[in-house]
Formats: C-alpha cells, sequence, structure tokens
C-alpha cells in the first residue's frame, strides 16, 4: 500500500503547434499484379512552443504540491505529444491510406 496518493486531473493547453510534412509518392505491385499509387510521408517535423503550453494540475493536497513543479514537465509532456505525431505521421498515416488504396 503506498503512504501518499496523489488524486486529480491535469488539463494541458497548447496554442502553438507547428507541423511540416513532405508527401512522396511511388507506384507498387500488389499481389494480384495490379500497380497502385504508393505514398510515403518524409521530412515529418514537429515543433511545440514550450512557452505556449498551460498546464493545469487540481485535486488533492499532493497534487496541488506537485503543481509547483509544473515548469519542469512542460519540456517532457511538449517532448512525447511530438514524439507521438511523429509516429503517427511516419507510420501510421502510410500504412492506413495504402492499405485503402490497394
Amino acid at each position: 500500500m503506498p503512504l501518499v496518493v496523489a488524486d486529480g486531473h491535469i488539463e494541458v493547453d497548447m496554442n502553438t503547434v507547428e507541423i511540416d510534412v513532405g508527401v512522396a509518392f511511388s507506384v507498387r505491385t500488389l499481389k494480384d499484379g495490379r500497380m497502385v499509387p504508393k505514398i510515403d510521408t518524409v521530412d515529418v517535423k514537429c515543433n511545440i512552443n514550450r512557452f505556449d503550453i498551460n498546464i493545469k494540475m487540481w485535486g488533492n493536497i499532493w497534487t496541488d504540491l506537485t503543481s509547483m513543479f509544473e515548469v519542469f514537465f512542460v519540456g517532457t509532456v511538449a517532448g512525447l505529444i511530438e514524439e507521438t505525431i511523429q509516429i503517427t505521421l511516419n507510420q501510421m498515416i502510410p500504412l492506413i491510406t495504402n492499405n485503402v488504396i490497394a
């Protein structure tokens, strides 16, 4: 059983998110011999302005104490969001799009 439990909610507001995506087109041959377009993403860049992030925490006393350190969480939160956007644009979007085209 933990000695300290922080119970509460966190809300993150972001105002400036810059996403740059390049798209490469090619052709692929399916197993049945048909040639269809193939789409890939290239040069995916994501930049979240750390000064435009507002983290709000509320809950019990431990959550209130933790909110004093929110300045240290901004970089971690922005980095995780940027990483998720890059993974999604580099892997998932081309996979889904190419499957729909096929």
